[in-house]
């Protein structure tokens, strides 16, 4: 009797013991491992994105924290985690691909910060859209600001392809992308992985004869900035420094 006792002891042990690893275990696989990192980590982490994060540091240089104390950077922005952002990340054949139809090198579109920051700007929305979210006809307002509005870009849903347009008229083929990698989650929102680089389809601005105007506003180039999260990263710049980036 003594014996069959502690072989049922024993065996209500192990068995509490195999129900303790089993919930362990499903609590494990029920975290998500990749929202444990913000969107600026999991951007930095991935070769794939080395070209963008690159980007990303050009334009960050430009933020002048001396002309504006409350200025943050791109990075500082999408490591907030009291914030959520939606980020459609072109990888580094997306930039490759999208450079050559322009006739640019890498060094050249890292050579202008200003442009940068409105490009970056033009890839990052404001709230966490997963693949789910995204409908045919869509328009969603992005960080970057025209003249004090939004500019959005247009999501076209053929089957399961998922399409971003940026409505730029004078080169439509220049400003679409693909989602190529969806709902890649973060703890502060979620990146898309695109195959190009969107272009901002912005009015007004750049002469014939291709001279930059020297006073932004008053020389009648459209003043971009950026909206409450825009500006804290000190985004800003002229209609001017986009010709750079269009086909000539």
């Amino acid at each position: 009797m003594m014996v069959q006792r502690r072989n049922n002891v024993l065996v209500t042990l192990a068995f509490g013991a195999l129900c303790t690893m089993c919930m362990t275990t499903q609590f494990v696989k029920a975290a998500d491992p990749e929202a444990s990192v913000t969107i600026a980590e999991s951007i930095t982490a991935d070769e794939n994105f080395s070209t963008l994060l690159a980007a990303i540091s050009v334009a960050d240089a430009a933020v002048d924290p001396e002309a504006d104390p409350a200025a943050k950077t791109i990075v500082e922005l999408l490591s907030d985690p009291d914030q959520q952002f939606t980020v459609f990340a072109p990888d580094n054949d997306a930039i490759a691909s999208s450079l050559e139809k322009l006739g640019m090198t890498q060094d050249e579109l890292l050579a202008d910060p200003a442009n940068l920051k409105n490009i970056l700007l033009f890839h990052v929305v404001e709230g966490k859209t997963l693949a789910a979210d995204l409908t045919n006809d869509m328009k969603i307002d992005t960080l970057l600001q025209e003249d004090g509005a939004a500019v959005p870009i247009t999501v076209t849903v053929d089957g399961e392809t998922v399409m971003l347009d940026g409505d730029h008229a004078d080169h439509p083929e220049d400003d679409e992308a693909t989602v190529i990698g969806a709902d890649i989650m973060a703890s502060n929102g979620v990146i898309h992985k695109i195959n190009g680089i969107l272009m901002p389809p912005l009015e007004g601005g750049d002469d014939d004869d291709g001279d930059d105007d020297a006073g932004g506003d008053d020389a009648g180039g459209t003043k971009l900035t950026g909206p409450d999260a825009g500006a804290a990263i000190g985004v800003g710049g002229d209609r001017r420094h986009r010709r750079s980036l269009t086909r000539h």
